[in-house]
């Protein structure tokens, strides 16, 4: 493809200037005339970084096509026969055509060593190198443009790749299955270099191994300089293998390098640092600007006081480390810490997760500031997410402080670490469980044993201020200074309940028959428990009565009131009491007495009242409103318990109650009063003050009742006494 590429440089000039070079046929070698002729210096301008998009393999059109100037005239395809003479005055500046030249730059498919050696030697920013066969190199392969490296499904063996300083090499498998081994053998080299580059990897199976001082992927150096940065690493997708030599990163710097920016947006990474080099991160006594992991699967450790994922051994600290909601992370460290700094480093840097991080070693919080996101979850391994980091600080430096906004199960905290947001201590009886999370739950926790039973009750949970705790239940409040906030539960029960039956209350008639009773105990599943009936201590006022036989137990009253009765029992030591409120009641009314308030007078109005009592002469209250009220008299005006007496003379008032039981009494009704004269009312005695009208009353008055007729003048009614004495007198004389 290279070949044919030269080839058709001849051609392309001889189109671009005028056919001042002759072109040469497909068949033929160019010749050293021709090729000087066509050899044009490359342009000094510098080439912009390529996007995404420029790394795209190109259509086949825009390979075989170059661009002409859309204002020249469209000049037939020039052949060897019909080659024009030179015309200097058509030719174009060198930069001109040099800038045609770039637009004729096409992806290279290549099947041998040699070919790719070319393809990469004469490369231009832009291309695409496709891997047409299986190629093994002997030597390192050097990248000195932007482009791309498609495996399309072929195996790559390279001792390393070493991207030129300021260039961009992208990986790539259009097709499935290409892999990428580079395992370096020569000190200072990485498997693939990228120091002061960029790398991006988007596909492919790739397998790094950096020799000493150098890193599996990125940084490559001498000793004791900063030559061996990480520059700047892109993982996008594939699956990755890198393997740092000593004092280096497997995917980071060499020895003495600084980490630089080094994204992972998805893909499967595995990254070993070398012996006191980070898994990920910066060399060896040297600090790191970002480790960013949004996605993927990712497992990072670090050796002989590496980091899994920040520092080597005895690095400053300072970078930040992020791990994202998509991100699913494995980290560890020998003696450094899993996530951070290394061993005997300084400084203090961030870290932030809110993805998974599964870390089964120590995170030291002395050089970095830790903060757990509401999507984050700092945890063990796949097979023990509960066991998780041991959280170690330096009692001389503060804060060592984790701001937890989601999970942490750590399997120890040291006591010079502070944990705020989610840390809580929930004590009960049987207990103390602390959390790391929003529930207990959440935080590979188990709520507290249950109380032991009481009695027949039936344990039904806990509550912390009356709300019920569960293992899923939202923790209430959050720490703010490290100090755990203390959730204090309370044992909830499902009480056994001894109780009669009726429940509450009865009702029963003094001396009737007695009332039937159940009295039992059932436990907290409401499951019946036996209790003999000689277990039952019972209080039973006065008047009273509760027996058991064999039909159960029977209540009698002997008097109307109310009492309660209790009922008490224990059971497997605790003691249950049944309550029952009594209302003794006389029976029907039997009997009843008739009164009344007023003067039984003609004209007047009387107002009636009835008391009774049962057929055992217990009291049953006024039953006024119960009876209805009747009069001999036709009469009497009678309106409710009033009754009004037109007339003088005895009347019997009846009453009758709503159950049939009547009452009466005799009313003896006098007379209105006469109205005296003047001098009658000078002489005339006083009426007798207890003159009622009442059933045998003997100073009631023997006035006559009304008959209608004017009041008699008074010295009538002395001539007609007279008139009567004297004939008394006569008739005494004719007895003797």
């Amino acid at each position: 493809m290279l070949q044919r590429r030269h080839l058709l440089v001849p051609a392309v000039l001889a189109l671009l200037l005028g056919s001042a070079v002759p072109a040469v046929a497909d068949d033929a070698p160019p010749t050293t005339e021709a090729v000087a002729e066509a050899t044009v210096e490359p342009t000094t301008e510098p080439t912009e970084e390529p996007t995404a998009e420029a790394t795209e393999e190109p259509t086949a059109e825009a390979t075989t096509a170059p661009t002409t100037d859309p204002t020249a005239e469209p000049s037939p395809e020039p052949t060897a026969e019909a080659a024009p003479a030179a015309q200097p005055n058509r030719a174009r500046a060198p930069k001109a055509v040099a800038k045609q030249l770039e637009a004729v730059a096409a992806p290279s498919t290549v099947t041998t060593a040699t070919a790719l050696t070319d393809a990469l030697s004469a490369c231009e920013s832009g291309d695409v190198i496709t891997l047409g066969a299986d190629i093994t190199l002997t030597t390192a392969a050097t990248t000195g443009c932007d482009l791309t490296l498609d495996l399309a499904g072929h195996a790559l063996v390279v001792p390393s790749i070493v991207v030129s300083a300021d260039r961009h090499l992208t990986i790539d498998d259009s097709a499935t299955g290409g892999t990428l081994t580079a395992a370096s053998s020569s000190i200072f080299e990485a498997g693939i270099q990228v120091t002061d580059a960029r790398l991006t990897i988007n596909g492919g199976t790739i397998s790094a191994t950096g020799a000493r001082y150098a890193a599996g992927i990125g940084g490559g150096g001498e000793w004791g300089n900063d030559g061996g940065n990480s520059g700047i690493i892109t993982i996008n997708g594939g699956t990755v293998t890198a393997q740092g030599g000593y004092y280096s990163a497997g995917i980071g710097a060499a020895g003495w390098g600084f980490g630089q920016v080094i994204t992972i947006n998805g893909g499967t990474v595995t990254a070993d640092g070398g012996d006191g080099g980070a898994g990920i991160g910066s060399g060896y006594n040297r600090p790191f600007e970002s480790i960013a992991i949004t996605g993927g699967s990712v497992t990072a450790a670090g050796h002989g006081g590496g980091a899994g994922i920040g520092t080597s051994i005895s690095s400053d600290t300072g970078g930040s480390i992020s791990i994202g909601a998509g991100a699913q992370v494995t980290a560890d460290s020998d003696t450094g810490s899993a996530i951070g700094g290394g061993e005997h480093g300084a400084g203090r840097g961030t870290v932030s997760i809110n993805g998974t991080a599964r870390v089964t070693g120590t995170l030291d919080t002395s050089m970095s500031t830790f903060s757990v996101g509401a999507t984050g979850r700092l945890v063990g391994s796949t097979t023990n997410e509960a066991a998780g980091p041991r959280l170690i600080g330096d009692a001389q430096l503060n804060p060592n402080v984790v701001h937890n906004a989601g999970v942490i199960a750590p399997t120890s905290v040291a006591p010079e670490v502070l944990i705020s947001g989610h840390h809580y201590t929930v004590v009960a009886s049987t207990g103390t469980v602390t959390v790391y999370a929003p529930s207990i739950e959440a935080g590979f926790g188990a709520l507290p044993a249950a109380p032991a039973r009481r009695g027949v009750d039936v344990f039904a949970g806990w509550s912390h201020v009356g709300d019920p705790i569960g293992a899923t239940t939202t923790l209430p409040g959050s720490s703010t200074d490290g100090e755990p906030v203390t959730i204090a539960l309370d044992a909830d029960w499902d009480e056994g309940v001894a109780s009669f039956d009726p429940a509450g209350s009865v009702r029963l008639i003094a001396g009737n028959d007695p009332v039937d009773l159940d009295l039992g105990l059932v436990d907290g599943h409401g499951d019946p428990v036996t209790v003999d009936p000689s277990d039952w201590d019972l209080s039973v006022p006065a008047d009273l009565d509760l027996a058991h036989d064999a039909d159960g137990w029977h209540l009698t009253g002997a008097r109307p009131g109310s009492a309660t009765i209790t009922a008490t029992t224990e059971a497997a030591g605790r003691d249950y009491t049944a309550t029952l409120e009594v209302t003794v009641t006389a029976g029907p009314v039997a009997s009843m007495d008739l009164d009344f308030a007023g003067q039984a007078k003609q004209g007047e109005t009387i107002t009636m009242s009835v008391s009774s009592t049962d057929a055992r002469g217990f009291d049953t209250g006024d039953v006024t409103d119960d009876v209805t009220f009747t009069s001999s008299v036709a009469s009497d005006v009678i309106d409710g318990n009033r009754i009004t007496f037109p007339h003088a003379s005895p009347h019997i008032v009846t009453a009758t109650h709503a159950n049939g039981t009547t009452a009466t009494l005799r009313v003896e009704v006098t007379p209105a009063a006469a109205t005296p004269t003047d001098a009658e009312s000078t002489d005339a005695e006083p009426a007798d003050a207890g003159s009622t009208g009442r059933q045998n009353d003997e100073k009631a008055t023997a006035a006559l009742a009304d008959t209608g007729s004017a009041t008699s003048p008074w010295w009538l009614a002395a001539a007609l006494g007279l008139v009567l004495a004297g004939a008394a007198v006569v008739r005494r004389a004719q007895r003797r």
